[in-house]
């Protein structure tokens, strides 16, 4: 079935995709491993915290001259 919405790309589909741990992502976010692991887990964060991590995939995404991503095509779980 071919539907005309477009999912959003999950937090784990954005490390995995650049080829770096777990480690890598939270140095670069100023972060723990533990808050990277949770997001990829589906767990709730803070939005600032999905903003740090989001900044930080988008700064290794543009030093390998990929394409920058927005907020909203990733699937984050955010703490009401």
């Amino acid at each position: 079935m071919n539907t005309m919405t477009e999912e959003k790309i999950p937090v784990l589909d954005l490390r995995t995709e650049l080829g770096v741990d777990q480690q890598t992502v939270a140095d670069e976010a100023h972060v723990s491993q533990q808050t990277i692991s949770r997001l990829e887990r589906g767990e709730n964060v803070t939005e600032r915290v999905a903003r740090q991590v989001f900044h930080a995939v988008n700064r290794l995404r543009k030093a390998r001259g990929w394409q920058i991503l927005k907020f909203e095509d990733i699937d984050w779980h955010l703490k009401s």
